[in-house]
């Protein structure tokens, strides 16, 4: 079979989950491939391997719509719209105002107008938007996107409020098992950890999450669906172990 659907685990890029599943199925290394649907370093999830011919429908995947399940994390900010940012803001959030983001998000449908996540592959004149970010040089204003979002629910009834150590401990891990995958991949990973370790409970006790699962188009970056909801309430959120549970090959 010259498709193959693989999972991308949390800390892995797709380059090396595509070489661990060739490696997995004893794939010859004259037979051409390739991946579909590029997933955050943090994010895990269904990807597609192409191989052969199958190779050439490349783009016929990558414009598949996608089903995610994510959580959103209401009192702390980063840089990059997940854990794997700097912070830029800790605030305890009220019962009332988680209440509020998960009504607002959960209102969302048909096309978006999205804020591109600052640290991301997407290109900005010729580079991308890492890169910039890296190099000091984001422009003012991030680049928007218009993006299409099929359907939202929550998996809960309520946003449920969990010690800011207990998800600390969990957030370290990941960036424990990112650091262990992709020890070479240019993440400020030493800042990163610090900025999560000088968090004191004084400053923040808990944290509200809240679980989502949504089937949005192609394109769609499930970290900005959080963070647009959140600036415009002014409260503090970012995205939380970004879960792709497939990709349908029949736009919806």
């Amino acid at each position: 079979m010259d498709i193959v659907q693989i999972w991308k685990r949390i800390g892995e890029t797709p380059l090396q989950a595509l070489q661990r599943t060739r490696t997995e199925y004893g794939i010859p290394d004259c037979k051409k491939s390739c991946y579909t649907g590029r997933l955050d370093p943090m994010a895990q999830g269904a990807m597609t391997l192409l191989l052969g011919d199958q190779v050439h429908q490349a783009k016929r995947h990558n414009s598949s719509s996608k089903t995610y399940r994510f959580q959103a994390i209401l009192g702390i900010s980063t840089t990059s719209y997940d854990p794997l940012g700097r912070i830029t803001n800790i605030r305890q959030v009220s019962a009332v105002e988680a209440e509020q983001f998960m009504s607002n998000i959960l209102q969302l449908n048909g096309n978006l107008e999205q804020f591109v996540p600052p640290c991301s592959a997407y290109r900005y004149k010729g580079k991308p938007l890492w890169k910039h970010s890296s190099e000091g040089t984001l422009p003012d204003v991030l680049p928007t996107k218009t993006v299409k979002l099929y359907s939202i629910k929550h998996l809960q009834a309520h946003p449920t409020l969990i010690s800011f150590l207990d998800y600390r401990k969990d957030v370290m891990d990941d960036i424990k098992d990112t650091m262990a995958l992709s020890p070479e991949a240019q993440f400020d990973f030493q800042g990163i950890k610090s900025d999560w370790k000088d968090v004191q409970p004084g400053q923040i006790a808990n944290v509200y999450r809240i679980c989502f699962e949504t089937k949005v188009g192609s394109g769609t970056f499930v970290r900005s669906l959080v963070y647009d909801i959140a600036h415009k309430l002014g409260i503090p959120a970012h995205t939380f172990r970004i879960t792709r549970l497939a990709m349908h090959d029949q736009l919806v």
